[in-house]
């Protein structure tokens, strides 16, 4: 299997750079459903994931490939659009 240091280097300035993004603020800590009353939250969303949590494991190097890492990006948009109505402001 080639390296994966330089691709996880890349991933990482992909997750840095969406994170100073004003836009993706909400997605840059796990969801507070019990501070929002959110109690459907946890049954609905299986696998919970945010920003935060994929800057975490990368600087702690808990990806093996930056395939696993795009994997749970693509989560966090994904369990945003199962969870909230098509034309809400997270939509």
């Amino acid at each position: 299997m080639p390296s994966q240091e330089e691709p996880l280097r890349k991933i990482s300035k992909i997750v840095n750079s969406f994170m100073a993004r004003p836009d993706c603020a909400p997605f840059c800590e796990p969801v507070d459903w019990r501070g929002l009353e959110l109690w459907d939250y946890p049954k609905i969303i299986k696998k919970m994931m945010d920003l935060g949590t994929v800057k975490r494991k990368l600087d702690r190097h808990q990806y093996a490939t930056a395939h696993e890492c795009a994997t749970d990006i693509r989560l966090i948009w994904k369990n945003c659009m199962t969870y909230n109505a098509d034309g809400s402001d997270f939509w």
